[in-house]
């Protein structure tokens, strides 16, 4: 009798398996600085492509000197339609840059998309936050009344400057996975 005793006590006392739990998203609390000192948002296509106006595409940039992973990291946007977790990872080298296309990796012919995603930016405005793997905020793009740069009928993309202010990209098209272009300006002559 003592021995069954014992044998009870033994498997009352085992470890119960923890299985993991899936990743929360991310927080966006509004009057949050961001901190932009590893990956910024660089580019966005908004408004699709001239083949297609759902060939959206993202890019983001490495600002720092160090390879960034880009494990757990996330892009949502507020009523997350758009809610891009990099599970798998992937890395961001110095200076480089890294290119999401939205469904397939047909959005831009010839350059290889480095992560797919799916949910669409609305047009006449949306928002984007870019999270790092602690839910740190590392950047973000404001256009709740509209996006304030590119051009929806030239496929002009809205692309960083220098400073991170936006710009209207000089190319239709943008400038996917090379340094964003001097700016679109429209001179006026008056005549």
């Amino acid at each position: 009798e003592e021995l069954v005793e014992e044998e009870k006590i033994e498997e009352s006392e085992e470890i119960p398996i923890i299985q993991p739990s899936a990743q929360r998203l991310c927080q966006i609390e509004s009057g949050v600085s961001p901190e932009r000192n590893k990956i910024i948002i660089n580019e966005l296509a908004w408004m699709g492509t001239a083949e297609s106006s759902d060939n959206e595409w993202i890019e983001l940039k490495n600002g720092s000197r160090a390879e960034i992973s880009l494990a757990d990291w996330q892009i949502l946007n507020p009523d997350e339609k758009i809610k891009i977790i990099f599970r798998e990872g992937g890395s961001v080298l110095p200076a480089a840059f890294y290119l999401l296309e939205r469904t397939n990796d047909q959005t831009l012919p010839g350059l290889a998309a480095d992560k797919i995603y799916t949910g669409a930016l609305k047009n006449d405005g949306d928002s984007l936050y870019l999270f790092d793997e602690n839910c740190q905020l590392q950047d973000y793009v404001l256009a709740f009344s509209g996006w304030p740069f590119g051009d929806n009928n030239s496929k002009r993309t809205m692309e960083r400057r220098p400073g991170f202010d936006w710009q209207t990209s000089a190319n239709p098209g943008g400038t996917p996975k090379t340094e964003n272009s001097a700016g679109f300006y429209e001179s006026f002559f008056s005549g």
